[in-house]
């Protein structure tokens, strides 16, 4: 049974202010994901709005190419500080163009007032014309679209096979596109795009396959550090550290447009500087808005080099247990099982850091780096690295809703056999 992790904000003195993890928290107004289906260049796209103090307000437009799986970035001119956003997404293959570009149209709103608003139009680097318009006017409130979430984790992470931290991409409200009103327009270079749907969609669901999220909350848990020499680290990422009464870490909070994301450790990690050889480890979670999100064990072993004055410790993080859904929608529920690619994801992530440090010092060097691993998980990882070799996170959650709709169709062509009914004869 994990122990209850309670945050503690008493900062004693401590000999050492270093502490080995880190905590970057954004935030993101709001966002349209669409999926594309046998289009020659592109898998997909996604349309954000950031109102941020230090990146700026605009938009970012993320278009994923089929050939190689990596992201192309376009950003307007409107960001004064656009490159501080650049690493707070850990994309899959990797990024490829980040570009400010001029937009001719760049409109998205979701709101309880006005629903889903979007009109998009620019032009990517080989010139073409991208535009993506569409109007559900549905308020976006849980009182008025029954597939509203109370809090969605974006599997993201699972396709990402070197990633430079453990990003949690967590949506506040989540729901799809609803197909009353106009149909949406998108176009590539004049030509529409054939997109993902959902099965039934048009009379069962009422709802089309274009995912729409706002109040996003993005964390990133110790983003990898090549080499560091600095007992102020944390600065840059407006975090806490909240240390006990003898200055050892607790734990780390951080917040961004009134939410609040805290790392906790479930007892208080070693001051390496009083500590010449020790092994210690525990248990540690990572919650959202009160919500838990991951949770998993750290280790932490120091070995003295007497001849060198020396001491150096290897630190890991492992994660244990992924995100499990709670507060879900009925139709979300049944669109998107969820199977390892959508909640088991981080469970196959592993964050190792060496430090070393000289003998009565207090800013030790540090490097880490996350890592993919295989662990126990048997087939739901190899399950999860196969389809990410050959889809994108959109066709996860396509194939995934496909394979439970047609369950639920055949369940109930049982029913009507067994039974007699003729309520499936339309």
């Amino acid at each position: 049974m994990e122990p209850t992790l309670q945050p503690c904000n008493n900062i004693g003195n401590s000999r050492s202010s270093f502490c080995p993890f880190s905590l970057k928290m954004t935030h993101v107004d709001c966002m349209i994901n669409i999926e594309f289906v046998n289009h020659p260049i592109y898998t997909g796209l996604e349309i954000q709005r950031h109102d941020d103090e230090i990146a700026g307000t605009g938009l970012l437009v993320f278009l994923q190419r089929k050939l190689n799986n990596i992201t192309d970035v376009y950003y307007e001119s409107t960001f004064h500080n656009p490159f501080s956003l650049k690493k707070s997404f850990s994309l899959g293959k990797g990024l490829g163009v980040w570009k400010k570009q001029q937009f001719v149209f760049a409109t998205l709103d979701v709101s309880a007032e006005t629903g889903v608003q979007a009109n998009v139009m620019f032009r990517d680097i080989d010139g073409r014309l991208i535009h993506v318009q569409m109007n559900d006017d549905t308020p976006f409130d849980p009182h008025q679209r029954s597939g509203m979430t109370h809090g969605f984790l974006s599997p993201i992470g699972a396709a990402n096979n070197k990633p430079s931290s453990l990003q949690l991409i967590y949506m506040k409200q989540f729901d799809l596109v609803r197909r009353a009103g106009a149909v949406p327009i998108i176009e590539i270079d004049g030509r529409s795009v054939s997109t993902g749907h959902v099965p039934l969609e048009r009379c069962l669901w009422g709802t089309r396959l274009i995912k729409v999220a706002k109040d996003l909350i993005v964390v990133q848990l110790n983003p990898k550090i090549r080499k560091i020499n600095d007992e102020t680290h944390h600065g840059h990422f407006q975090s806490i550290v909240h240390r006990d009464n003898h200055g050892h870490v607790q734990g780390i909070s951080a917040e961004s447009h009134g939410h609040c994301a805290t790392f906790f450790l479930d007892r208080s990690f070693p001051n390496s500087i009083d500590l010449e050889e020790t092994r210690e480890d525990g248990s540690w979670r990572v919650d959202i808005d009160g919500d838990r999100i991951v949770s998993g064990t750290w280790e932490y072993e120091a070995v003295s080099n007497s001849t060198e004055n020396t001491t150096e410790a290897k630190i890991q993080l492992r994660v244990t247990r992924g995100w499990r859904p709670n507060g879900l929608s009925w139709m979300i529920k049944m669109l998107f099982p969820f199977g390892s690619t959508l909640k088991d994801w981080p469970e196959t992530y592993r964050w190792v850091s060496y430090v070393q440090w000289n003998r009565g010092e207090t800013n030790p060097a540090m490097v880490s780096h996350w890592e993919r691993i295989s662990g126990d998980y048997g087939s739901s990882l190899l399950e999860a690295d196969e389809k990410t070799s050959t889809c994108s996170t959109g066709e996860h959650l396509r194939h995934a809703s496909q394979k439970s709709m047609q369950s639920i169709f055949f369940t109930l062509m049982r029913l009507q056999r067994n039974r007699g009914s003729h309520y499936l004869s339309e």
